[in-house]
């Protein structure tokens, strides 16, 4: 009498697991939906820095698989100029267990460069020891673009103003002044 007993609870026991692994599968499958659908580049860290997790923009960017990202620091992803003082930041959050943040440029899988902002956060267990670091890269290129022509722009009125021969001022709308040239300077 004892026998199906057992093998009914043996029965049930082996329901609630296959159970709990569909719904353990079907939690993986939302989580890596919603974590692919954010507009950036996101990976995931082991505490000591190791890549564990990327999302599929993350391949597409690349294109590389998870396996080849996993050298990242040597696999001419990140710009040759910005590489030093990226690998000297990412060791030292590692280290410290501070949140670190830099914007570099990252290679596309085409060879183009374009800029990032990555920003790196700890996630902490309840006695406070790094469990994981997720990155986030945003893409800041067009900000990028549009900083530097600002500057050049800036430089190009600089020298008409620097070089003007007449005087010039400018004068907000409450009637102040807010710039002027070396002549109007000598002028007044």
């Amino acid at each position: 009498m004892d026998a199906p007993v057992k093998s009914a609870d043996e029965a049930a026991g082996s329901l609630e697991l296959a159970i709990a692994n569909d719904a353990l599968r079907e939690s993986e499958r939302e989580s890596r939906l919603i974590v692919d659908s954010i507009p950036g580049l996101v990976a995931v860290f082991t505490p000591s820095g190791e890549l564990e997790f990327v999302n599929r923009p993350i391949c597409e960017y690349f294109g590389k698989t998870m396996e080849e990202l996993k050298h990242w620091g040597t696999g001419g992803m990140t710009h040759p100029e910005d590489l030093p003082r990226v690998v000297e930041l990412f060791t030292q959050s590692m280290a410290s267990g501070d949140p670190f943040e830099i914007e570099l440029r990252a290679q596309r899988f085409d060879g183009i460069y374009r800029w990032f902002q990555s920003r790196g956060l700890p996630l902490r267990d309840t006695n406070g020891h790094i469990v994981r670091w997720y990155n986030l890269l945003i893409d800041i290129d067009e900000r990028k673009r549009a900083e530097q022509e600002l500057r050049r722009s800036e430089a190009r009125k600089a020298a008409i103003l620097d070089s003007a021969l007449e005087c010039i001022v400018t004068i907000d709308h409450e009637g102040c002044i807010t710039e002027f040239n070396p002549a109007a300077e000598r002028t007044f």
